[in-house]
């Protein structure tokens, strides 16, 4: 978390300054840090504060699959340091390693959203102008 604390800083310089140019570019760092922050949390934890502390936050999340019924459920929770528990009669159909991808590309597709959106708004702006 400590590595986030300058991309925040120069994030809120920049907007500070209108220099909303390289502003983005903080705002694609920051999307690109944070979301391997939930990535590496979903697959095994992560330290948050270090040097400080060692809390450990991990989290497990997935959409199982039970065979015998051929019914899903969703399947989440905080994990222990042994692991995640492994039921044998259940068939993870989205696993932990497929979540911590989803955490990493929803964020990282909704900001080229809006970083599209934005952009057909300012050219609109101009060509009305």
């Amino acid at each position: 978390m400590f590595v986030l604390i300058p991309f925040l800083a120069l994030l809120a310089w920049d907007l500070r300054r209108k220099r909303k140019d390289r502003a983005q570019w903080w705002i694609v760092a920051l999307v690109y840090l944070g979301s391997h922050q939930a990535m590496d949390m979903l697959t095994g934890g992560i330290v948050p504060f270090y040097p400080v502390s060692d809390y450990t936050l991990c989290y497990y999340a997935g959409i199982n699959v039970v065979t015998r019924t051929n019914t899903l459920y969703p399947d989440y929770g905080a994990c222990s340091h042994e692991g995640i528990p492994q039921v044998v009669e259940v068939y993870p159909w989205l696993g932990e390693a497929d979540t911590a991808m989803l955490a990493f590309l929803l964020p990282a597709a909704l900001g080229v959203a809006a970083w599209q959106l934005w952009r057909l708004r300012k050219e609109s702006a101009l060509t009305e102008n």
